[in-house]
């Protein structure tokens, strides 16, 4: 185990070196955040213009953010990939399929209807595009991996702790809502929140920059002490510590941006109402993924371990669980947070 601290240690120095190699990213990420911040209120008021449908979630990433001016386009997904686009302005809801995501949807999903142009969201076209998805049952698409985080989220989402696998997690959503319009709860969007790095390989973490991937999801974790936390999601069962890894590479991130000049706003737009801690600040990093064949050769061994950023921590976790894929399902959770 001392030697998985050790190389743990080696990707968060490794992270911190190519953040101090390239520094434009402060400068961008902080421009990310003044817009992000900026537009809360009138992407608020946009998403309280329709319901979303389990089958069918909504994405935002920060690109789409920053472009949303008179039209804030919206990925619908369905088992994680995108098969339609929604194009919101402040009086009108439309939806779209542009060339890629038409090919993407015949050669995954066996899908024809599209649209050469935007049809209304509430029309007759746009529900048939609904129903064909609703009544699309075998079909995980070409990413299973994207199905498996896709179906994490919407169980991080359930408001209940009695009918949630893993209790005390809720997604990061982008604004953070608790309305209800029509008797119905209204939520954020999804949100897939960028890195500069390329980290799927920690033994060759890169500065990718503008092209660096993304979190699986960044969620908000624990009762009483909120901790912001990372979850790498992999399918299937393999080589968790691997994908722990990765999950450091991106809490690293996390924390220097958080230490950066424009920390305060991102905390802010995680969801957090106090103030930024000026020292200890505690960002968990999670291996998910369904249970090895063998569920008592599940790796455990990581739980908890703290590895220390500076004056921050970084906690190691794992969460593992079923996968039945005729009806689609997440069950049979184990996790150590």
């Amino acid at each position: 185990m001392a030697d998985f601290r050790e190389e743990c240690l080696q990707v968060i120095a490794k992270t911190q070196q190519r953040l101090e190699e390239k520094k434009e990213w402060e400068e961008r990420y902080a421009d990310y955040a003044k817009q992000l911040l900026d537009k809360r209120g009138s992407v608020a008021a946009r998403r309280e213009q329709f319901h979303e449908y389990a089958k069918l979630p909504y994405y935002l990433n920060i690109g789409k953010i920053k472009e949303a001016e008179k039209t804030l386009l919206v990925d619908v997904r369905f088992r994680g990939q995108t098969v339609a686009e929604m194009a919101v302005t402040d009086d009108d809801v439309r939806l779209r399929t542009p060339k890629k995501i038409k090919e993407t949807n015949e050669t995954n999903f066996g899908c024809k209807i599209a649209f050469p142009r935007s049809v209304p969201w509430a029309g007759e076209e746009a529900r048939a595009l609904r129903k064909y998805f609703f009544d699309l049952a075998d079909k995980d698409g070409n990413i299973p991996e994207h199905n498996i985080e896709s179906l994490l989220l919407s169980e991080f989402l359930k408001d209940k702790g009695a009918d949630k696998g893993v209790v005390g997690i809720q997604p990061v959503l982008y604004p953070k809502l608790d309305r209800k319009r029509d008797g119905k709860e209204v939520t954020g969007f999804r949100f897939a929140m960028a890195t500069p790095l390329s980290a799927c390989k920690p033994r060759e973490i890169k500065y990718s920059g503008r092209y660096g991937g993304g979190i699986d999801i960044l969620a908000r974790t624990g009762r009483g002490k909120v901790m912001l936390t990372i979850v790498e999601v992999k399918n299937p069962y393999k080589a968790p510590k691997n994908a722990l890894k990765q999950a450091i590479a991106y809490a690293t991130f996390i924390l220097k941006l958080l230490r950066s000049e424009s920390g305060s706003g991102w905390w802010s737009l995680f969801g957090f109402t106090g103030k930024l801690p000026e020292t200890g600040l505690t960002v968990r990093a999670v291996a998910a993924m369904p249970h090895h064949k063998d569920k008592s050769l599940d790796d455990t061994s990581f739980a908890k371990q703290l590895l220390p950023v500076g004056n921050d921590w970084i906690e190691c976790h794992y969460i593992y669980f079923e996968h039945d894929a005729k009806t689609n399902a997440l069950s049979g959770f184990s996790a150590s947070l």
